[in-house]
């Protein structure tokens, strides 16, 4: 038997998501329910462009399968002692996505009562966690890592 991919909501559960959320909300000065609406806002809203932008789908799929050189909760720790990590990580997302998801991040940042530049910058730090959960839900038997994903996808929208 097979485990069905995961909903937005079920990756914010994630234990190792939700540490990152809590970090990631002290790193900004926001409150876990910030970041927590953040990610339950954006999650399913970065699916439905994804599913209708293939260019979009590719690089959300690349970032998927960027593997990390330390464990999640290691990197998180990392990035909340290194201001220039951070920076780093938010230029990575700015870098891959450019304008593709500035609908998603006002949305996300309405919902949750910031500015969208805050809701941008804490998508990209949370990406990683988020991306990291993803990847390791289990794969049905035959399916490749582009279908993997695009089903993560259709779960998370649901």
């Amino acid at each position: 038997m097979t485990t069905p991919p995961m909903t937005a909501r079920q990756v914010a559960l994630e234990p190792m998501v939700d540490r990152a959320m809590t970090t990631t909300a002290q790193m900004f000065g926001l409150s876990h329910a910030v970041v927590a609406t953040l990610v339950h806002v954006s999650l399913p809203l970065m699916a439905q462009q994804a599913t209708a932008n293939p260019e979009l789908f590719k690089r959300m799929h690349a970032a998927m399968r960027v593997t990390l050189p330390e464990p999640i909760p290691d990197f998180y720790v990392r990035m909340a002692l290194n201001p220039s990590l951070r920076q780093s990580v938010v230029d990575d997302y700015k870098a891959t996505f450019g304008h593709m998801l500035d609908a998603v991040t006002r949305e996300a940042a309405r919902h949750a009562g910031i500015t969208d530049g805050q809701a941008r910058d804490v998508l990209a730090v949370i990406l990683p966690a988020v991306n990291h959960a993803l990847a390791a839900a289990p794969k049905l038997d035959g399916e490749d890592d582009a279908q993997h994903f695009a089903q993560q996808l259709k779960a998370v929208d649901a």
